[in-house]
């Protein structure tokens, strides 16, 4: 599943690019979208995110695709979710963001 989000002033950290938090949480959902998309009947939480990468900083207006792909885990209840965030005025990767989602 593929989404975009728009950079505006409220996302930027002290210094004027996008606050890492603020994507991760944008991930985190597009996550969660996949998962519930797949799976409507099931109920999740994330659990970690591991890997975090941020590659470069990103500026005001910058408009970002935000990718997740999910994956069944082995065990019951499990669901493993690769997020990823590029920009889309260059395709340059940004932020690369292995999540572990547990379905309750």
């Amino acid at each position: 599943m593929e989404t975009h989000r728009l950079v505006l002033p409220e996302d930027l950290n002290q210094f004027g690019y996008l606050f890492g938090g603020r994507l991760l949480a944008w991930i985190d959902e597009a996550s969660w979208i996949a998962a519930s998309l797949d799976f409507p009947e099931a109920r999740f939480v994330t659990v970690a995110m591991n890997e975090v990468v941020f590659r470069h900083s990103v500026k005001k207006g910058t408009i970002l695709a935000i990718e997740s792909r999910l994956k069944k885990g082995r065990d019951f209840g499990n669901l493993f979710c690769h997020g990823s965030a590029r920009t889309c005025q260059g395709g340059r990767g940004f932020i690369h963001n292995p999540s572990h989602l547990c379905e309750y």
